[in-house]
């Protein structure tokens, strides 16, 4: 996973604070390179991480085991290569501990369809991608906003242990499902 933080250039001159946290799961190294410029321009301290794929966040979010260490909310693109955003939706919505961090789906699409599936799907908010460079650093301020005002994930005391029982599973069900796949595909290949 690679991170991005300008929690130093933002705390300079400020007592410490616990960094904003979003985790990125989007396969383009563009929007990746455009958020993070976004970001150096927000004046609050803030960490972002990104992953290339559904799977990846989820195996990422499967290592964490305090609930504090739990991104404040994911953006989540819905055309990827392996978990594409539809079935790492899905995987999110049914998890116990992570069906609470709110998702934010960002995509090149602009179909009604898609918007109202992610809704369904369980998404806190839709965003079609922008175009521009203030296109970004709008959808970053929106995004901090919403979790700025107490919208994103509370931690519940005993939700530690619940994390750490329940991510060994799910780690080991995402490298077999994926395991199937692969196999299936080179049996369709064949």
């Amino acid at each position: 996973m690679q991170t991005y933080s300008n929690v130093a250039s933002a705390l300079e001159g400020k007592p410490a604070e616990q960094p904003m946290s979003v985790l990125v799961a989007d396969d383009d190294p563009q929007e990746h390179l455009l958020i993070t410029m976004a970001a150096q321009l927000y004046e609050e301290p803030l960490t972002i991480g990104f992953v290339p794929d559904g799977s990846d966040l989820l195996r990422h979010l499967a290592r964490v085991h305090q609930v504090n260490a739990l991104p404040d909310i994911i953006v989540l693109d819905l055309r990827m290569p392996g978990f594409d955003g539809w079935r790492t939706l899905g995987e999110l919505e049914s998890h116990e501990i992570f069906s609470r961090i709110p998702v934010v789906v960002f995509t090149s699409s602009a179909r009604l369809e898609d918007e109202a599936a992610a809704y369904e799907f369980g998404a806190v908010g839709f965003q079609t991608k922008p175009s521009t460079f203030e296109g970004m650093e709008r959808f970053l301020t929106k995004l901090t906003n919403y979790v700025a005002k107490g919208n994103g994930f509370q931690p519940q005391s005993n939700m530690d242990a619940i994390l750490s029982f329940v991510n060994a599973d799910l780690d080991s069900d995402v490298e077999d499902e994926l395991l199937v796949e692969a196999i299936d595909l080179n049996r369709e290949s064949d």
